[in-house]
Formats: structure tokens, sequence, C-alpha cells
């Protein structure tokens, strides 16, 4: 009997300090961030998330209530055998994270992914041009260095370069958060 009565009180004891379903994200600079955005890669349990994730601000720690949902892109990358979401790259704005603070986000499931509005690989060359065909837009290098030689990648040519037709290519995160 008391061998039960302690098993009991054990279950108890775990049930009620289960962990909440929930992540962390905190400011380490010192300063307050400002509508911070956030790209997580989550994966879920079996039937958590019917459609796509949806990212709300817990009030607390605990996750019991959420002050807010966010506008939530998600990028579905792997589904469970029934059709939920297994594995999604996750995109959400923070509206502030006070200096040194922590917030706490939850997640729920939501109707669309909010990612059908992406740019393809001629929007990307033409994004932020002067005037359209100037290829002035946005341009970034990457430089490796080691043996035997360096290596000098420009973002433009590399972006240009890329076939997205037949699946050769595709777009990791699409859309506009």
């Amino acid at each position: 009997m008391q061998r039960i009565l302690l098993n009991l009180l054990w279950c108890s004891f775990a049930f009620a300090t289960a962990p909440t379903d929930s992540i962390t994200i905190s400011d380490t600079t010192g300063s307050t961030q400002t509508n911070r955005p956030v790209t997580i890669s989550r994966f879920f349990a079996s039937t958590e998330i019917a459609a796509y994730p949806q990212a709300g601000l817990c009030t607390d720690s605990t996750c019991a209530s959420v002050s807010s949902w966010l506008t939530t892109q998600a990028d579905v990358k792997t589904r469970w055998t029934g059709g939920s979401v297994q594995h999604a790259m996750v995109s959400f704005v923070v509206p502030s994270i006070s200096a040194n603070g922590s917030v706490y986000v939850t997640f729920r499931s939501q109707a669309s992914g909010n990612n059908t509005s992406y740019l393809n690989g001629a929007g990307m060359l033409a994004f932020n041009e002067s005037t359209p065909g100037a290829s002035d837009g946005w341009n970034a290098q990457m430089e490796f260095t080691g043996s035997p030689s360096n290596v000098t990648l420009n973002l433009r040519t590399f972006v240009a370069a890329l076939d997205f037709t037949a699946g050769k290519c595709s777009i990791g995160c699409k859309g506009q958060s």
C-alpha cells in the first residue's frame, strides 16, 4: 500500500511539472530589441499542428495563456503520415524583447503558411534596383581563404546561375516574413 501511494505521489509530481511546449527567446545584447525577426527550425509531435504552425507570445514562462498570436510564416518541410506537421521553418517578428529580458513563444495550428508571395531567381536579382534591369540592387560577396587557393563568390552571379526548373533547385523559405 505504501509503495502504491509513493508511486501515485511520484506520478502527480511528474504531471504537475511537465514541460511546456514553448521556446524562450532572450536578449543578450543589453539593449531592447524592437521588431526582432526570428526564424527557427521546429519539429512537432504527430497531430500537434494540423495545417501550419503559428507562433504566440505567452504571458509568462508557463505559457498557460497567450497575450497575442503573431503573423507567422511557416514553410513545412515534412509531414507525418497522417498529414500533420512534422518539421517546419517558422518565421515571425517579436514586437519587443526588453534589455537582458526574455519572451516565451508557443505554437498552434493556423490555416495558411503565409508563404505564397515570394521572389523567384529573376525577382531576387531585380530586388531593390534603381531602375528595372540596372543590376545595381543588392549584392554580396563571400570570400573563402584556404588551401589550395582563395575563392571569392559573387552572390548575384550565383543566383543568376540557379536553375529553379524541374526541381533542380528550390527556395527554402518563401514569403515576406
